[in-house]
Order: structure tokens, then C-alpha cells, then sequence
């Protein structure tokens, strides 16, 4: 699954023409996670994509960098509902390109070896720790002493890429409903 932009089509189609191609892999499925876009073109054009190619799920929030964790908290919905039978997921950017035929063969190494099973409750990522909070206003990644009084993050999966295991996705949208809202995606998911 794929967090997107409304109006990032040409970043959907580079992943379905190479990545995610189905005539090349046919065991992977492709799901972009989307808010909406304030401009009502844009959404209207996403709606002709999703007719096409029937691979986008759009939820009814504006899509905007701080409100990324809300595709999270939608993927993980949809997933948990959706996907029972999923041996690993995939969560990705859609301006990341992934070796798919490396991850493949990485991923049957790891069930072949029975390092990780569907009930693991694993992520595999890259993990980030003792990143330090932005402070500067300019930054992207401000973060204000009310939103986060620490000056270090706690170890999170970095959020370009990461894997995880099927048993996930329930227990991660059910304790979003518990859990303070944080707009940094990659921070909240451990939180």
C-alpha cells in the first residue's frame, strides 16, 4: 500500500508500470491511500483513475502533509478488514521506487527460514533512533515544545518503506483510537 497524493498521478503510474507491474508480479496487489484534495478537479480526477485502474482508496479528509497519519490510520482499517490472507505488507511512498525482485526473494528467505511468520507482530524497517525534534520554524518537521516536549523522538520505522506482518493492521487502528493524534506518521505508528 502506498501513501499518495491526490494530485501525484504520474508518481501512481511509474509505480504501476515498474514496481508494482502486474504482468511482472503477479502475487502483488497495489493499493494507493489518499485524503482528498481541496480542489474539486483534482478529485474528480482521481475518480476517472480509480475507474481505470481500481487500485486507489480515497477517505474523506484533506490530504495535506499533516494529515498523513490519518492514511495510516485508513490503511490500517482497510487492511485489517481486507487483506486477512496477506502474507507481509508493504507500505511505501509513492515517490519511492523499491526493487521488487530483491524484496521478494528477501521476504521467501525470511518465511523459508521462519524468521517471521503472519502472526509475528513484526515491522522491518529501517529504524531511526535518538533523531533529534526540529525546533526551527522553517523546517518541514517543526515541532512546537506543546505538540512534543522531548528534544529526542523515540525509535520509529522510517516511513518510505517498511514492511510488516499481517497481524498488524487491527491492532494498529485500534489503538489510533486511543492514542493522541500525532501528525508525523512515522513517529505515530509507534507511539
Amino acid at each position: 500500500y502506498v501513501h499518495s497524493a491526490p494530485g501525484n498521478w504520474k508518481n501512481r503510474l511509474a509505480l504501476r508500470e515498474t514496481s508494482a507491474k502486474r504482468s511482472m508480479f503477479r502475487d502483488i496487489r497495489l493499493v494507493f491511500m489518499l485524503g482528498k484534495s481541496n480542489d474539486e478537479s483534482v478529485n474528480e480526477l482521481v475518480r476517472l483513475e480509480s475507474s481505470i485502474y481500481q487500485d486507489i482508496l480515497q477517505d474523506d479528509f484533506v490530504d495535506s502533509y499533516r494529515n498523513i497519519t490519518f492514511k495510516a490510520i485508513m490503511a490500517s482499517k482497510w487492511l485489517a478488514a481486507r487483506c486477512a490472507n496477506v502474507k507481509f505488507f508493504l507500505k511505501m511512498d509513492d515517490d519511492v521506487m523499491m526493487n521488487m525482485f530483491a524484496i521478494i526473494k528477501h521476504l521467501r528467505s525470511i518465511e523459508k527460514h521462519g524468521l517471521v511468520t503472519s502472526s509475528s507482530r513484526a515491522f522491518l524497517c529501517y529504524l531511526v533512533r535518538n533523531a533529534k525534534v526540529k525546533r526551527d520554524k522553517k523546517s518541514k518537521w517543526y515541532m512546537s515544545r506543546s505538540e512534543f516536549p522531548n528534544d529526542i523522538l523515540d525509535p520509529y520505522c522510517m516511513g518510505l518503506a517498511y514492511f510488516h506482518t499481517p497481524d498488524l493492521p487491527q491492532l494498529l487502528y485500534d489503538s489510533s483510537i486511543y492514542v493522541d493524534f500525532f501528525w508525523i506518521d512515522d513517529v505515530s505508528i509507534l507511539l
